[in-house]
């Protein structure tokens, strides 16, 4: 898994970059445009992917802190900083490649879910970058303690499934079975979410 250099640092530096990120999102440049060189790669760094904070356990050290952009940018929309039009851009945007999609699943971008039809596409797009989001091994840092894969750091893709029906037990599966074959066996429509029978 790859993800911007952007991201990486201590959590006051990668704060300060992505603050300034806003403006030019504002006029209208994409994500690709400005995040810069998409290499970075925490498992053979042996870094951390950060998808809550600021943690005191971690002042200082330098992590891959994903979810300041997408948390400043939700902020941003709320207080009425950013225009609507350019968060819904960012979400678009974010669900197209893997490190927007784990962005979009930490636990900090948890109020960007506001309505069913993101919680699809978020797992839409989750199951479709499962593979490289798995392989990436423990390296994930939700609520302590650091260092569990991308299921077990609690993504916000969880508590979407619970909300569209899926029971816990299905939702445990996914750490075993991939989010794909749990999908495919409750009845998961692509844009949609379950249509058919839902295992409880």
């Amino acid at each position: 898994m790859r993800l911007p250099t952007l991201f990486r640092g201590t959590h006051a530096q990668v704060a300060a970059r992505c603050r300034k990120l806003l403006s030019p999102l504002k006029k209208g440049r994409t994500l690709a445009e400005l995040v810069g060189p998409v290499d970075g790669d925490p498992t053979a760094e042996g870094r951390l992917v950060v998808t809550v904070g600021p943690s005191a356990a971690l002042k200082g050290t330098e992590a891959f802190h994903i979810y300041l952009l997408h948390g400043a940018v939700r902020t941003a929309a709320v207080d009425g900083t950013l225009a609507d039009v350019v968060e819904a851009r960012v979400f678009e945007e974010s669900l197209g490649v893997p490190w927007g999609v784990v962005a979009l699943n930490a636990q900090r971008s948890l109020d960007w879910f506001h309505t069913d039809a993101r919680s699809v596409s978020l797992i839409d797009a989750t199951a479709r970058f499962w593979e490289e989001l798995h392989a990436a091994g423990d390296v994930f840092a939700g609520r302590f303690p650091p260092g569990k894969s991308f299921w077990d750091a609690l993504p916000t893709a969880r508590p979407g499934l619970k909300k569209l029906g899926l029971g816990d037990d299905e939702i445990h599966a996914v750490a075993t079975d991939g989010l794909p074959a749990v999908l495919r066996r409750n009845g998961w429509t692509a844009g949609e979410g379950f249509t058919a029978h839902v295992r409880k």
